[in-house]
This record gives structure tokens, C-alpha cells and sequence, in this order.
């Protein structure tokens, strides 16, 4: 009697086995055969944007004692062209006037939003404006930095241009003074599609305020990392966050000077061995994490290193420098020599690019000189056109 329980139990599980196969391979034929419809033929803006014709684009702005360059940041924001957007200001706990700067363009634009917190650094600032962002896109930008009123749209185009994998647009650079007026471009980076090994080696997205990611890919890969200011190496969350995302999708580019990057002896890429410090953990993390990228970003390092001690050089802070010197002496003896005795700041390359009267003469260079463009005066208390 238990003998046929166990036979009837044993065919009845041989039966469902049997039953389970067959249904995997017949799903598996249907697929096969049923048409496809290839992702390139779909509209860009249904690819990326959930169908929206118009997808909603998140600005988190951080801002710590900010009252000074703040209202010109949200003027410029609020005067894009493409005009789906909610703006998050992360007060970081500034003891000045910053948010009853962002509280005046909250009452004039209802898409402008203040968020209060205890100080925490630049990454909590951005993790919790991104906590809170419901576009299908999200942009970071410093409070101290600017805009060109058709940024957001161009680089949403370049993020459709480049296709499903694309996550990241930027845009290129011009520094900016303290008014507002153009004194110099950043480097020219033609690099899109798959650019990880090219990260390592330089940032060439510029600076924090420079791109646009999707948000489901900037929530993916945790944001930005607050750990670095714990440890007193705040200054590469950008590097470290770009990278990551980096890993798993394409980057594409705006070749426009679209926006102004504001340069201060104060602000956090000045501190030449909080940077450097920075840079170091970032590297080590990113090595370990993929041994195949630890050539390049130890070409990296040597780059960052040339960059500080020119920053440490203009802005007259010679410790600093000479603290540095011997950092890249070790690894790049070449490059110290280059920048020590002739004054000469390396790129990764070893040589610096050659400036022809063409590249001079192109029409995209910004004017130096003249205030970055921000689609009008800076106004608080007026209604949004």
C-alpha cells in the first residue's frame, strides 16, 4: 500500500515537472514568434519620459550662506525656455539670508520649492532634493552658479539623441566671476556614448552643475555620497557620482557654453589638499571596485594633482602647493617639473592641445568679459513668463 502512495506521489511530480517544461518552452516559442517592435522606431520622448510629450524635469539646488549668488541662480532657472520644472533650493543650514532669498522666488513661481535643513554638506543637500524630485530628470546646480535659458531643452534633445542607454547629458562651461561676467571656457569635451575609461582619467563634465541625469539612474546608483565631508575629504562627490553612473550607461554632450561655473578662492575646489584628500578615497573606492579602471584613474590622480597646484598657484596659496608638488613628483616626476620650472599645467595627454586661429575664431566661444546670459535681469517677486 505505501509502496503505490510513493509510486502515484513520484508520477505526479514527474507529471508536474513534465508540465512546468513544456509550458517554459511553448512561452519561450511565443516570444519568438510574436513581432517585435524595435526600440529605435519608438519616439524618443515615449522612450524616455514614461510617453510625455513634456516630461518633467526636477532642479535641486544646494545652497549653504548663499544669499549673495542666489538670486541670480534661480532667475536663471526660471527663466528656461523649456518650462516643466520644479526647482528644490536644500537650504543646508546657512546662517544668512539664503532662504529668505529662495522664499521670495517661491512666492513669485509656484514650481520653486524651499527645503530647511540642519547643515550636512553638499551631498545631503542634493540626496534630499532628489528625495524629493518627481521629474523624470534632475539637474544639480550649485547656488552659485548659472544657466543659458535653453540649456534644459538641449540637453534633454541630446539625452533622446543618444538613445535608451544614455543617462547623463552635459553641457560645456565658462567660468564666471563674481558679477557674473565671462573670464574663461573650460576644456572642450567631445566625449558621449560609453565614456568610463575617459572619466577616469579626467572630469570632463566640469563640475557639479553641468549635467542632467535621469532620476531613476541617479536614485539607482544612491546619489551622492555625504561620507566624504564626514571624513574631511568634501570636494569629489561630483567625480564620484558621475563615475558611477558612468559604469552602466552613455553619457552625451551639449557643445554649448550653456553653463557658469562661478570660481572663488572660497569655494571647495580652492582647498587644493581637501581635494586631493577627496580624490584619493574616490579613487581607491572606484579601484577596488573595478581593478580594470585603476590604470586609468591613477593618470587621473596625476591630472587632478596638475589642476590643484595651478589653482594653488593663482590663488597664491603656496603651502598648499608645495605640499602637492612632491604628491605628483612621486608618480608623474615629468609633469611636476613641467609645472614647477616652466609653468606649464600637463593634460593627461602630457601635451597641451593645440590652439589653432580656427578654434579661436569659433562662434560658440563665449565673450569674455560680458555677463553670462540668463534670459533677463535678476528679478525676485515677479511672476514667471
Amino acid at each position: 500500500m505505501l509502496t503505490r502512495r510513493l509510486a502515484g506521489k513520484r508520477s505526479a511530480r514527474t507529471a508536474f515537472l513534465a508540465d512546468q517544461v513544456s509550458g517554459f518552452f511553448a512561452g519561450i516559442l511565443f516570444y519568438l514568434r510574436t513581432p517585435k517592435v524595435p526600440t529605435a522606431r519608438l519616439p524618443a520622448r515615449a522612450r524616455h519620459a514614461g510617453g510625455l510629450d513634456h516630461p518633467l524635469v526636477s532642479i535641486v539646488v544646494p545652497a549653504y550662506n548663499a544669499q549673495d549668488t542666489l538670486n541670480a541662480t534661480l532667475t536663471s532657472l526660471r527663466n528656461q525656455t523649456f518650462e516643466r520644472l520644479e526647482i528644490f533650493v536644500v537650504d543646508d543650514g546657512s546662517r544668512d539670508a539664503t532662504a529668505a532669498v529662495a522664499s521670495s522666488h517661491a512666492a513669485a513661481d509656484p514650481r520653486v520649492r524651499l527645503i530647511q535643513q540642519r547643515n550636512g554638506g553638499v551631498a545631503r543637500a542634493r540626496n534630499a532634493g532628489l528625495a524629493e524630485a518627481e521629474g523624470s530628470y534632475v539637474a544639480f546646480v550649485d547656488a552659485d552658479d548659472l544657466c543659458a535659458p535653453e540649456r534644459t531643452s538641449k540637453m534633454l534633445a541630446a539625452m533622446w539623441r543618444m538613445g535608451d542607454d544614455c543617462a547623463l547629458a552635459y553641457t560645456w562651461s565658462t567660468h564666471i566671476d563674481g558679477s557674473g561676467r565671462i573670464v574663461a571656457e573650460s576644456q572642450r569635451s567631445e566625449h558621449e556614448g560609453w565614456v568610463h575609461d575617459e572619466l577616469c582619467k579626467i572630469n570632463f563634465v566640469g563640475n557639479g552643475s553641468a549635467a542632467l541625469v535621469r532620476t531613476d539612474v541617479a536614485r539607482a546608483v544612491g546619489g551622492f555620497d555625504p561620507t566624504l565631508r564626514e571624513v574631511g575629504a568634501q570636494g569629489c562627490e561630483d567625480i564620484d557620482f558621475y563615475l558611477r553612473v558612468a559604469r552602466r550607461h552613455k553619457f552625451a554632450v551639449v557643445r554649448e557654453f550653456l553653463t557658469g561655473y562661478r570660481q572663488s578662492v572660497s569655494n571647495m575646489s580652492s582647498d587644493g589638499m581637501q581635494m586631493y584628500r577627496s580624490f584619493r578615497r574616490v579613487e581607491r573606492r572606484h579601484g577596488r571596485e573595478v581593478p580594470a579602471a585603476r590604470a586609468a584613474l591613477k593618470l587621473g590622480r596625476k591630472y587632478v594633482l596638475g589642476w590643484l597646484l595651478s589653482l594653488a598657484s593663482l590663488h597664491g596659496r603656496y603651502r598648499t602647493y608645495w605640499k602637492l608638488v612632491p604628491r605628483l613628483a612621486l608618480i608623474a616626476p615629468r609633469w611636476a617639473y613641467n609645472i614647477v620650472v616652466t609653468h606649464r599645467v600637463t593634460s593627461p595627454g602630457e601635451e597641451l592641445p593645440i590652439v589653432d586661429d580656427a578654434l579661436l575664431a569659433d562662434s560658440r566661444n563665449p565673450d569674455r568679459g560680458a555677463r553670462f546670459p540668463i534670459g533677463g535681469p535678476v528679478v525676485t517677486g515677479a511672476s514667471h513668463v
